[in-house]
This record gives C-alpha cells, sequence and structure tokens, in this order.
C-alpha cells in the first residue's frame, strides 16, 4: 500500500508502506490514501503495543494499513523556519489539491490541482480559473492553522 504523507518544505512525500520505497513523481497514484507525517509515531507505538501518550497530534494509521479506514479529508503542514532568513508557511494538502500559504510574504502562495498536474509544477496561486479553490482552501487553513510561529523559550529556536 502507498500513502501520501505530507511533509514540510519539500510538498508531499509519497511512501509505499509495503516496500518502502519511496515514489518518483511520475509513478504517484492520485487515489493514494492521505495522511500526515504526525501520524507516523503514533502508529509505531501502537503497532508495538505501546500506549500513544495524549499529547500527540496524529493518529495511528494501524487501522489504515488492515483496510479498516481510509486517509484523512486533509492534512496540515506548519513550517516556522527562522535560521539565517524568516519564512513561516502554512500548508494544506488534500487529495486532489496543495495549497501553501506564506504568513510572511502576503498574498504570496502556491495552489496545485492535483489531478491535473501530480508532480505540482505549475502553480495555479493567481489562475482566475482556481480563484473559488483558493478561497475555500484559505478559508479551510485559516480555521484549522496555528496563526503564530511556535518558539522555544529564551532559544529563538522553533518548536
Amino acid at each position: 500500500m502507498a500513502v501520501v504523507v505530507a511533509g514540510a518544505i519539500a510538498g508531499l512525500l509519497y511512501l509505499s508502506l509495503d516496500s518502502g520505497r519511496f515514489a518518483p513523481p511520475a509513478a504517484r497514484a492520485f487515489s493514494m490514501p492521505l495522511v500526515g507525517l504526525v501520524d507516523l509515531v503514533p502508529t509505531v507505538l501502537e503497532l508495538a503495543r505501546i500506549p500513544a501518550p495524549a499529547t500527540l497530534d496524529g493518529r495511528s494509521l494501524a487501522p489504515l494499513l488492515a483496510g479498516q479506514s481510509q486517509g484523512r479529508e486533509w492534512v496540515l503542514t506548519e513550517n516556522d523556519h527562522e535560521m539565517g532568513f524568516v519564512l513561516h508557511l502554512r500548508t494544506l494538502t488534500t487529495e486532489r489539491y496543495v495549497l501553501t500559504r506564506y504568513d510572511t510574504m502576503p498574498g504570496v502562495g502556491e495552489l496545485y490541482d492535483r489531478a491535473l498536474d501530480p508532480g505540482e509544477i505549475e502553480n495555479r496561486w493567481d489562475d482566475p480559473a482556481y480563484t473559488e479553490i483558493r478561497r475555500d482552501l484559505l478559508a479551510l487553513l485559516a480555521e484549522v492553522a496555528n496563526p503564530r510561529p511556535r518558539r522555544l523559550p529564551n532559544t529563538g529556536s522553533l518548536a
């Protein structure tokens, strides 16, 4: 089974759970279940029969691997980079679309239609045909994303 794992700046990671191999862009199947990197720790803990702490944000993929559930409807990726330069990104990945909002650069973003562009090459952010889709995805992103960067106290490092 292959899954789409939403990751940080690199976009999406496509991983075959059967072989453990990464799929190159040309081999990506559009219908792969969507999961987040945040789901990997709870999955490993459940498979190892170790109770997951309540503080984990993810959920176990064990039911998905057993064919008892589907992937997520969407995955949120938050990247708060502040080492050498400041770049705060919020990415929402759905089965069809990937939208990235550059919080440190107002009005700038990326929008990819994975059904037509599985390699995520053509940015549709400013495409008038995608105005409504961009608006709807930005509204969802505003509901679910952390609006502030995460920092570790007294270090300047991000949590």
